[in-house]
C-alpha cells in the first residue's frame, strides 16, 4: 500500500521536524539524567572513602549496581518512546479518506445537500502526490453555497478550491441553486 499524505506539505514538515526536537529533548534528558546520576555516584563513591575500608567497597558496589539498573530502566524506555514516536509517524502519513469526506459533510450548512463527490489522482505515477476532488450539490441559495466554499478554503487543506458552477434548479418543486466545486488536495510531483 502506497503511503499517501492528505495534509499540505508545509503541514507535514512542521510536524516532522517537532517530532525530531521531541525525540533530541527525550535523548537529551535521558542523557542528562545520566550524566547527573554518574556525577552522584562519583560524589558518593569519593564521600565513602572516609568512612571506613570495610563499608566503602560494599557501598561503591550497590551505587554502582543501581546505576547500571537505572541505566538499563531509561535505555528501555527511550527505546520504547522511538519506537511509538515511529509508529505514529507512520500512521500519519497514511491517508484516511473518511477524514477527508467527514470534513466535507461538515463544513456544509444546514440549508447544502452534497450529491456528488469524486476523487481522482492528478498525474500518472504509481503513487500520486496530489488529487482532484470534484463536489456537486445544492444549496438553498447562492449565500449558501458560496459560505460552503468559503468554508472549505478556511479550512487550509486544499491547495486550491474553485467554484466552476451555479445555476438555478428546480427540485421537487422547490427553487434551489446548484453548485459544482472542484478541489485540489496536496501538490503534483514531477519527476
Amino acid at each position: 500500500m502506497s503511503a499517501l499524505n492528505l495534509l499540505p506539505a508545509p503541514l507535514v514538515e512542521r510536524r516532522l521536524r517537532t517530532r525530531r526536537l521531541a525525540r533530541w529533548v527525550v535523548v537529551t534528558g535521558v542523557m542528562s539524567v545520566l550524566a547527573l546520576t554518574a556525577g552522584l555516584a562519583l560524589r558518593i563513591s569519593s564521600s565513602s572513602l572516609v568512612l571506613g575500608d570495610g563499608t566503602r567497597l560494599e557501598t561503591v558496589m550497590l551505587q554502582a549496581q543501581a546505576q547500571t539498573d537505572e541505566i538499563a530502566r531509561l535505555r528501555a524506555e527511550t527505546s520504547n518512546l522511538a519506537r511509538r514516536a515511529d509508529i505514529a509517524a507512520e500512521v500519519k502519513l497514511r491517508p484516511d479518506w473518511s477524514l477527508l469526506l467527514a470534513l466535507l459533510a461538515e463544513s456544509r450548512d444546514e440549508g447544502v445537500v452534497l450529491r456528488r463527490i469524486s476523487l481522482e489522482p492528478v498525474g500518472r505515477t504509481l503513487s500520486p502526490s496530489a488529487f482532484q476532488i470534484d463536489v456537486a450539490g445544492l444549496a438553498q441559495n447562492m449565500q449558501g453555497a458560496q459560505a460552503y466554499v468559503i468554508a472549505l478554503e478556511e479550512s487550509g487543506i486544499f491547495e486550491s478550491v474553485r467554484l466552476n458552477d451555479t445555476s438555478r434548479v428546480t427540485v421537487n418543486n422547490t427553487e434551489a441553486i446548484g453548485f459544482a466545486v472542484t478541489l485540489q488536495l496536496g501538490q503534483e510531483v514531477t519527476r
